[in-house]
């Protein structure tokens, strides 16, 4: 009777990555889409920044980019991130965001109010954005001043 030395996993899986590295066939790798979502506290003027920026990126990552301007107060903001961000997770046929933004200036508004948005947004998983001055009067002064 001739028997046969059954092969090991390790020997078997060693094989194969032999094999595969013989081929000569590179593989193409794509890395996993990430989808962001910016609610920015101006109608008009936010999103216009980033959508300005969205024009270096490469195309496969602005189509991953919702950006949306409420022209509403801090925690407004952020409430309506929350929403955005859960509506897109009952929706099936969308993947949900990986980051949700809720960007808004200091501008006059209460330091409570402020520092409620700000936890508002650390407590549902929300990242916050925020400046003292307004971003066109950081690029005027940037301008004006280099």
């Amino acid at each position: 009777m001739n028997k046969q030395k059954r092969q090991s996993f390790n020997d078997f899986y060693n094989e194969l990555i032999a094999k595969s590295d013989n081929l000569g066939k590179p593989v193409a790798v794509f890395e996993e889409r990430k989808y962001f979502l910016i609610v920015c506290e101006g109608e008009r003027t936010e999103p216009q920044y980033f959508n300005y920026f969205k024009k270096f990126l490469p195309r496969q990552l602005v189509e991953t980019i919702e950006i949306t301007g409420e022209g509403d107060n801090t925690i407004n903001i952020v409430r309506k991130a929350i929403m955005l961000r859960d509506e897109r997770s009952r929706n099936v046929l969308l993947p949900n965001f990986d980051e949700v933004w809720a960007v808004y200036d200091r501008d006059d508004f209460p330091i409570e109010r402020y520092n409620g948005a700000i936890l508002l947004a650390e407590e549902n998983n929300i990242n916050s954005g925020h400046s003292v001055l307004p971003p066109y009067a950081a690029a005027i002064l940037d301008w004006r001043y280099p």
